[in-house]
């Protein structure tokens, strides 16, 4: 929890700093993919992460290893690394993104369905959702085929389960609470 708390004080100072220099798509692009290179990378995840490696030189390493990153990202890496906080890295990418989504308007939505959902269906759904929310809606689909049929939805921590499976498990403690 309190790893949480400092990723959302470092993700919305950075977000304050992209914003006032108007570099929020590049901050969170680069953001991603250098998040996405040490994933892949294990040398430099290993340089990132290393607490043996004196910070002169994590730094330097930085710098030659992602030349096209902003100053105003490395600025905010060194500072992570000044402050040993290389770990929440990806907990303030998280932040970043929920800052992000905030300022524009937007809300990610995960729907799981047990079959592929048609183009003409997801766009009705991403209308609904949005004149119910009031937000433009990013859906993130995903096939989940232990569901039968149906979909469930996800907005945040709020769940509109309309899968098969949940009905069927509903009929059935009904019938059984009537037998």
């Amino acid at each position: 929890m309190l790893t949480e708390s400092i990723a959302r004080r470092y993700a919305k100072a950075l977000f304050d700093a992209a914003l006032s220099d108007k570099k929020l798509e590049v901050v969170d692009s680069e953001l991603k993919g250098f998040i996405h290179t040490l994933d892949e990378d294990p040398r430099s995840e290993a340089i990132w992460n290393s607490s043996q490696m004196p910070n002169e030189n994590k730094k330097q390493f930085l710098e030659k290893s992602f030349p096209g990153l902003s100053r105003l990202l490395f600025n905010f890496l060194f500072v992570l690394i000044d402050k040993h906080r290389e770990k929440i890295l990806p907990k303030v990418k998280e932040e970043f993104e929920g800052y992000l989504l905030l300022h524009n308007n937007q809300v990610h939505v995960e729907v799981r369905a047990a079959v592929p959902v048609p183009p003409a269906i997801q766009s009705e759904l991403k209308e609904n959702l949005s004149q119910k929310l009031g937000k433009r809606v990013e859906l993130l689909m995903s096939q989940d085929p232990s569901l039968l049929g149906g979909m469930v939805i996800q907005i945040g921590d709020r769940i509109i389960d309309s899968s098969l499976r949940t009905k069927l498990q509903g009929l059935h403690e009904e019938l059984l609470s009537k037998a």
